[in-house]
């Protein structure tokens, strides 16, 4: 059994086991408007999260206002805190903790400029052998998939570095990722003094890469706490949602550690996890603000 399908059912039977009772969900409404400058904005993102326990996984929907700035929400558990936030590109991410059954949450965005994270894209020699595009391919799920929800939710806007796509002829397996991107560093001799222009090498692993604890990506060296460390990050060729893989590597370049709070969050340290949502919880997303311009 997969170990986050454990977790679920270890949680079930705890809360069977103390005789915990779930309340029964009361629908709701969240709604309001978003605006900038006093004109409502159209199709901007506002999301709600439920604010819950680790045994429970919390309710995520959104939806996108309309061309008058207004929108609305139905949330399903009345009584707890959700946190609502509204985002759209260009303007500042801005979140309010609101408890339905009443809820009403108005947004006044201000206007801010896009941070650019320059990456140089890597490829290995199996890469390139199954994929005639390979630097198409390789654009694409070490951050072009991802780019949209950075742009929208955080106004960082990823970029080539305008460096040639690097090769990296790697070996076919190594105990963790950890140590094949270290390898990988200094076969490319990647540094903060030669860096192609860039402030994120990318490496995109084939398929015929075996990591024996399993891991689909890893970044190196640890989680920034700072910016000025070229990290280098790994993501593996195969994986059925690239876009949610760059979206959590890359975060761990933002300084987001894996998050202990619920298997629904992108940064659960599983990421293989069919369930997880291609969404940052509200904490993460704070830490992405104050550091979206490391990579400029």
């Amino acid at each position: 059994m997969k170990r986050e399908n454990m977790i679920k059912v270890i949680g079930v039977s705890i809360l069977a086991v103390i005789g915990i009772i779930v309340p029964a969900y009361a629908v709701s409404t969240i709604s309001g408007t978003v605006t900038s400058g006093g004109t409502g904005l159209n199709n901007a993102k506002v999301t709600a999260e439920q604010i819950g326990g680790f045994l429970v996984a919390p309710e995520y929907v959104w939806t996108r206002t309309s061309t008058t700035g207004s929108y609305s929400l139905t949330v399903n558990d009345a009584g707890t805190v959700y946190q609502v936030a509204a985002m759209l590109t260009g303007k500042q991410y801005n979140k309010i903790d609101r408890t339905p059954p009443t809820s009403t949450a108005n947004y006044a965005l201000t206007s801010i400029l896009l941070k650019d994270a320059i990456i140089w894209v890597v490829a290995d020699d199996g890469f390139q052998a199954d994929h005639p595009s390979w630097q198409i391919d390789a654009k694409n799920i070490a951050y072009a998939f991802a780019d949209g929800w950075f742009r929208e939710e955080h106004s960082i806007n990823m970029k080539d570095s305008g460096a040639t796509y690097g090769t990296y002829a790697s070996p076919n397996s190594a105990p963790d990722c950890t140590t094949w991107a270290q390898n990988a560093r200094t076969a490319l001799d990647w540094s903060s003094t030669n860096n192609r222009g860039a402030k994120i090498a990318i490496v995109v692993a084939g398929k015929d890469v075996t990591f024996t604890n399993g891991d689909l990506g890893c970044i190196n060296p640890a989680i920034p706490s700072s910016s000025g460390t070229y990290p280098l990050i790994v993501v593996k060729d195969g994986y059925g949602d690239p876009a949610k893989l760059s979206m959590h590597e890359i975060g761990h370049a933002y300084s987001l550690t894996h998050s202990t709070a619920s298997w629904k969050h992108v940064m659960w340290a599983s990421v293989n996890n069919v369930d997880a949502i291609k969404n940052w919880r509200p904490a993460d997303d704070s830490t992405i603000e104050l550091n979206r311009s490391w990579y400029q």
